[in-house]
């Protein structure tokens, strides 16, 4: 357990790897805090943060147990270490620990609600509620752990912005055409749907940072480059197809190997294609 950073004022910081102890260190501090207080409502004033719901169940348990245990004057095995470690560096004795015990945890059963123990994702929620107005947000927003639906709404008003955005604009209605080039759907809403589940995939996230930083302008470039070599490439295909063609033709299809019957089958159905493909042989006997 490493204590990266104590401050004297207002909050203090661990950072400490998975199972490294941070809920029992935070359990520690919280007590030390609230039994070393002049007053029994010292934990109104407290705000323990930690990543999920399971390890603030957990810290709350532990504060409640812990504070019932000295209450009982219970003090043996983890509760006495607790206790040892609250009392080292004060003037109390384990007594008078037992006694302030009880008055704080009847006063905290008493305000449970003001007994803040709860994830980053919960506080944060309560920050912009606060300043809901300043950050022009509803007052009654609601937050989705829908990402299906949050990349949906995502995709919406990046082709609401078509028409209103010019280099948007091109860019989509380029998009729509190849696809329609392609025999395919020309409604660009499902491709844009499934691309942006890349955005919350861990595996493609540092690629995805490369490219954030590269200014729309070079992939408008980038992309009319790729356009102009796949229709080189094309070319080339047609031209090969046809020579393979006239080759057989020339030395008879007696000569033919099966591999030849196949090939000749790939380039006639290349030849027929508005846009030249690379085809298996599988794909050459199905059509």
């Amino acid at each position: 357990m490493n204590q990266t950073k104590n401050f004297k004022a207002p909050f203090r910081v661990y950072n400490a790897s998975a199972g490294s102890g941070k809920t029992f260190a935070l359990t520690v501090a919280f007590l030390d805090k609230i039994l070393r207080a002049k007053t029994d409502d010292a934990y109104k004033k407290l705000l323990a943060i930690t990543f999920t719901n399971k390890a603030v169940a957990e810290m709350k348990n532990r504060i409640l147990n812990t504070l019932e245990s000295f209450a009982k004057g219970e003090f043996e095995g983890a509760v006495l270490d607790l206790a040892q470690e609250i009392l080292k560096g004060s003037n109390m004795t384990q007594p008078q620990l037992q006694a302030k015990s009880q008055d704080v945890l009847v006063h905290l059963l008493h305000h449970y609600a003001q007994f803040h123990v709860e994830t980053i994702d919960r506080f944060n929620h309560r920050l912009l509620k606060t300043f809901s107005k300043d950050l022009k947000l509803s007052s009654n927003f609601e937050v989705s752990l829908e990402t299906g639906v949050l990349l949906a709404e995502a995709v919406d008003a990046l082709i609401d912005q078509a028409g209103r955005d010019p280099q948007i604009t091109d860019l989509l209605v380029s998009f729509a055409l190849n696809k329609t080039e392609d025999s395919k759907s020309w409604d660009i809403a499902f491709d844009l749907n499934k691309t942006a589940w890349m955005i919350v995939q861990e595996n493609d996230a540092p690629y995805l940072a490369r490219l954030k930083d590269i200014p729309l302008e070079q992939f408008i470039e980038f992309t009319q480059k790729l356009r102009e070599r796949k229709q080189i490439l094309d070319t080339l295909m047609r031209e090969f197809a046809r020579s393979l063609l006239d080759l057989c033709e020339v030395m008879g299809f007696c000569l033919i190997t099966c591999l030849m019957v196949l090939l000749s089958r790939s380039c006639k159905k290349c030849l027929t294609l508005s846009k030249p493909q690379i085809l298996s042989a599988n794909g050459c006997l199905k059509s």
